[in-house]
């Protein structure tokens, strides 16, 4: 009896594990070169169906830098500041609060200063001093080379953007929607803007950076709108509305692009604008980009979002080559030589081809990282979440050799 039960048994697990066996399907490919951007119902195909790239790059790790954290018992921190090289330095705040030069030879901290809030924006360094904001409503002056504190001023609301420096004045976005121009020397405030952002709701982070060109400020919003202001006084030379109010999202939290008398946009719905400068007309416009920055490099135009890299054409719009990611948070893109690098949320690393798209290389990086990439020479750094800076060597071998097949 106990055989027949036994051998009963040993059916059934077989049948089962044939069911399964049939039901199986190879798990879909996670990545496709630019030639297969083309043909996207193909992209499940198996990985080892496709010719790889013959590029030999290799990412290799010199130095990791810690930095304070907000909180012992803060297990997923987030950090959304860009590092900022400078005469071999490198400028950074954290979520912490606390501001750091580091020398980028050494990769040994110089000196650090306690901000009053959580430090979330790229800073800028202009003649001597380093400027910088913070969530708490806090514009900081600090000496380049010792930390002092020059001048602290208060504006309205959190800065999530890089401030802009020109000649005598510092120019400030906030997350109200309003631009603050700050005197250079003492940090008094001089004048500020009406928000455009108060009537409208959920937001990604209104962290658009400001941007001077030929006597106008542009600078995007969470209401979608891309605004040209005059430098002298703030008053509005024109505005373009450019996110499509219909999308859940529709921020213009992209830092402009500036390309001869045209202006390049992203917006958060995934659309990139190309805008002249002049008049504000939209000449064109790509389902392509997110939130984050469009970059020139060569002739090409490079954006992320949607889950993907994208290069296009900057007079035409036309797409050169699309590769998709699959990673909804990626940031902006960073040019290397021959290479574009984008970095995700979800811990991963990917250096691409500037020309082809394809996948060169890609990493794990502990934390993943909310903030950009910065590419200096053959060096590339990153603030991970993990409240670290990370230094990485980009270094490209002979092209690999390919066996001949009948």
């Amino acid at each position: 009896m106990r055989f027949f039960v036994a051998a009963i048994a040993v059916v059934v697990i077989f049948s089962i594990c044939s069911d399964a066996s049939a039901r199986y399907r190879p798990p879909p490919k996670r990545h496709f070169l630019s030639h297969e951007s083309l043909r996207r119902p193909e992209q499940y195909r198996r990985l080892s169906s496709y010719i790889k790239s013959d590029r030999r790059i290799e990412l290799s790790r010199r130095k990791v830098v810690s930095l304070k954290k907000s909180s012992f018992w803060n297990s997923r921190p987030y950090q959304f500041s860009t590092p900022l090289l400078s005469d071999g330095k490198i400028f950074v705040g954290v979520d912490a609060g606390y501001f750091y030069s580091i020398d980028t030879k050494l990769k040994n901290k110089i000196w650090s200063y306690k901000a009053d809030g959580a430090i979330q924006a790229e800073a800028t360094v202009s003649g001597g001093d380093v400027f910088f904001g913070d969530c708490k409503a806090n514009v900081y002056a600090l000496d380049v080379e010792t930390g002092a504190e020059r001048w602290k001023s208060k504006v309205d609301t959190s800065v999530l953007a890089q401030p802009l420096v020109t000649g005598d004045r510092v120019y400030i976005a906030t997350m109200s929607g309003r631009l603050f121009a700050l005197d250079r020397g003492s940090g008094v405030e001089l004048w500020h803007t009406e928000a455009f952002d108060d009537d409208f709701g959920f937001s990604v982070r209104r962290a658009a950076a400001p941007v001077l060109r030929d006597g106008l400020i542009y600078l995007g919003s969470s209401s979608g709108l891309l605004i040209a202001y005059r430098e002298s006084d703030g008053r509005i030379v024109w505005t373009r509305q450019l996110g499509d109010r219909r999308s859940q999202v529709f921020d213009v939290d992209s830092r402009p692009l500036f390309v001869g008398d045209k202006v390049y946009v992203t917006t958060a719905d995934n659309s990139l604008f190309c805008i002249d400068t002049v008049t504000g007309r939209i000449d064109w416009d790509a389902n392509a980009g997110g939130s984050s920055d469009p970059i020139l490099y060569g002739e090409r135009m490079y954006v992320s979002g949607g889950g993907g890299v994208a290069a296009l054409d900057p007079i035409e719009g036309n797409f050169i080559w699309q590769q998709d990611l699959e990673e909804a948070g990626l940031s902006s893109p960073a040019a290397g030589k021959d290479y574009v690098a984008v970095a995700s949320t979800k811990q991963r690393l990917y250096l691409i081809d500037s020309d082809t798209g394809d996948i060169l290389f890609q990493r794990y990086i502990r934390g993943g990282s909310y903030g950009d990439l910065v590419v200096a020479d053959d060096m590339l750094y990153i603030l991970s979440n993990s409240g670290r800076i990370f230094t990485f060597e980009v270094k490209e071998h002979s092209p690999r050799k390919r066996s001949k097949k009948s």
